[in-house]
């Protein structure tokens, strides 16, 4: 047990909470069990551990988990992640319970409401129409110090803010308003994980309307030392994600490989090891831009997820990118595999972006295979980027889309 007990707080000092938990189990330490799956509850789901996991938070007592907010917010974004919503929701009415039987000025209380008000703003399945009204009533309750919130991520570890944790396509249609009226708010809520939040996401927005946003990129980039040491990783990665899409807009590949580069390599030497994987797949999406095709192919058989039946949703931006390569390769069928298990998720969570490029990669892929249904999905697919004017979302595929327009 004492053995367990030193390899468990080993892998816990290095992160690894997958062997930690495995050392904590085997040595019957089910308190320190307990208490790192309290700690992950608290961590955003770009940051925490939820697929590794969420074997030990299954095999929690239900009666522990209704006794800690925490574990009743993690539970239910842990539901929230393996797309069953409904157990999501369950968990969020349990909590609300908790909350419901608790006094104003109770510690539990409070910290029950805090938990309330995080998932609010971040469970996937909730829509962004409701967060208007949202932000600035969880504003009012920090201001009068009624809740505290865990860390947030705007972005969930992807190298976007519109089509991040959430879509925010909706807000899009009304960017500029939303910029000068709720951008306060949305800063003192997210606390570090607002600071640069509002300049790149009405960029973004702009970028995907085919504006051309050099000038703010300048203004975005002049900040990148404030962003640094006041803000977070994610919204760095966020930032350089739009700097590297706009490059390659713009006919500069090598320079867009070059910045996903270096920011990867500043991220090695901080031990930010999470973004490695969509970094790598943005680069695999540089090769196929400028067709480094060996090296797209390279990507493809040492790092794609492939695996269609186990469908990680905070891999998605990976699963994308497998199935451009798949298409590139020759290889349609492959490609509809790929892509088919992501369109329950997109539906059910308001994933407008992702649901352009689903269909408009399942499109190329049917298209390619004669099979005549690809006018159907491109109909789709345009009729959604033209509701959000969303020119670069279609246009970024280039000549691939073209014999299909």
């Amino acid at each position: 047990k004492a053995l367990f007990s030193r390899g468990g707080l080993y892998y816990e000092l290095k992160e690894d909470y997958a062997h930690a938990l495995e050392c904590y189990t085997n040595g019957g330490d089910h308190s320190k069990v307990s208490e790192l799956l309290v700690r992950n509850a608290e961590l955003h789901p770009g940051m925490g551990h939820y697929a590794e996991m969420e074997k030990y938070y299954r095999s929690l007592p239900e009666a522990e988990i209704l006794a800690s907010p925490s574990l009743m917010q993690g539970m239910s974004m842990l539901c929230a992640l393996a797309m069953d919503y409904e157990g999501s929701e369950r968990w969020y009415g349990e909590l609300q319970k908790f909350a419901e039987h608790c006094g104003r000025q109770d510690a539990a209380g409070k910290q029950a409401r805090s938990r309330l008000a995080w998932l609010d703003i971040s469970l996937p399945q909730r829509g962004v129409n409701g967060l208007t009204e949202t932000i600035p009533a969880v504003f009012r309750l920090l201001m009068n110090k009624e809740v505290t919130l865990p860390s947030f991520s705007v972005t969930s570890a992807l190298p976007s803010i519109m089509n991040g944790g959430k879509d925010f396509s909706p807000w899009s249609k009304k960017d500029d308003l939303l910029y000068n009226t709720i951008r306060a708010p949305v800063m003192a809520v997210l606390g570090r994980d607002g600071v640069g939040l509002p300049d790149c996401a009405i960029a973004e927005s702009k970028f995907e309307k085919g504006e051309n946003i050099s000038g703010r990129m300048l203004t975005i980039i002049s900040r990148m030392s404030d962003l640094r040491n006041n803000g977070t990783p994610d919204m760095e990665f966020a930032v350089s994600g739009l700097l590297t899409r706009s490059q390659l807009a713009g006919g500069r590949g090598e320079d867009a490989r070059r910045t996903v580069l270096a920011l990867r390599e500043q991220f090695e030497e901080r031990g930010l090891t999470r973004f490695f994987p969509n970094m790598d797949a943005m680069l695999c999406r540089i090769d196929l831009h400028t067709g480094q095709l060996d090296r797209a192919d390279e990507w493809y058989r040492a790092k794609a997820p492939r695996d269609p039946i186990h469908l990680n949703v905070m891999k998605r931006y990976q699963y994308f990118t497998q199935a451009m390569v798949e298409i590139a390769d020759g290889q349609p069928d492959a490609a509809l595999m790929t892509l088919s298990p992501l369109g329950p998720y997109i539906k059910t969570c308001g994933r407008y972006i992702d649901g352009i490029h689903l269909n408009v990669l399942t499109a190329i892929a049917l298209y390619r295979k004669k099979d005549e249904r690809w006018r159907e999905r491109l109909t789709v697919a345009l009729d959604a980027a033209a509701e959000y004017r969303f020119i670069r979302t279609v246009s970024v595929y280039g000549t691939a889309v073209l014999p299909l327009l």
